[in-house]
């Protein structure tokens, strides 16, 4: 039960992560629609076939063990992806560059 509260809340979180850092690091409109474009093409597709996908695992390997531990990892995936995003940047602007 602490399992699954634990990744429902974390994705939970990584969904709403990820719209806003579209918005963030788009410096103009059409990026950002180009971002959310594919974001949301490559998420809806894994949140299409990963149950499908962990069902199958489960009743190949008799046990929630595999399964729950391809949940587990791919937490820690989107943890670390969400720190590495967290970076204070934006797309397609170019920085002024000092020295020779």
């Amino acid at each position: 039960m602490v399992w699954t509260v634990l990744l429902g809340v974390g994705t939970g979180a990584a969904m709403i992560l990820g719209l806003a850092f579209i918005s963030l690091r788009a410096a103009e409109s059409h990026q950002a629609a180009a971002l959310s474009g594919m974001a949301q093409c490559v998420g809806y597709l894994l949140a299409a076939v990963g149950p499908m996908l962990m069902g199958a695992l489960h009743d190949l390997a008799g046990s929630w063990y595999w399964p729950l531990l391809i949940c587990s990892l791919c937490a820690g995936i989107m943890g670390l992806l969400g720190f590495l995003c967290g970076a204070d940047r934006q797309i397609g602007v170019r920085r002024n560059r000092t020295g020779p």
